[in-house]
């Protein structure tokens, strides 16, 4: 197994989501400790954007989360100097498109990757293809 910088860790909905909401004094203390191997240069931290859409449909629908509260949070995670993910400028530019619209995370993922792959994005939604349209 790599070490160093060189060691990408992956984690799972429930590690983000101890880590934000802090519930469960024992696993957010285990989140913290796994993200601090981040931050001291022991680790990069991989956040996968199935997890990213999990983590946003767990704080919408069970803690009610707000869409601004949620894209806050999981953007400054994101934004970490220690994250892996190559895809992550995409998952923050999702995040600000969710936030700022009525479409589901997913559609936004969509979106963006098929206009950063030049992908011809297809959809039966209207507003959504109307929304794809003028992001062209």
């Amino acid at each position: 197994m790599p070490k160093g910088r060189d060691r990408i860790v992956c984690v799972d909905t429930n590690v983000v989501l101890r880590l934000i909401l802090a519930d469960d004094e024992v696993l957010h203390r285990r989140a913290r400790e796994i993200f601090k191997e981040g931050e001291i240069g022991r680790a990069k931290i991989y956040i996968d954007e199935v997890v990213l859409a999990e983590c946003v449909w767990v704080l919408k629908s069970f803690y009610k989360k707000s869409r601004e509260q949620i894209c806050e949070v999981l953007s400054k995670l994101l934004s970490l100097k220690y994250m892996a993910n190559p895809r992550g400028k995409m998952a923050r530019e999702s995040l600000l498109i969710y936030k700022t619209t009525s479409l589901s995370l997913e559609d936004c993922w969509l979106m963006v990757l098929s206009k950063s792959q030049n992908y011809d994005f297809q959809t039966f939604d209207v507003k959504l293809r109307k929304r794809a349209e003028r992001g062209k």
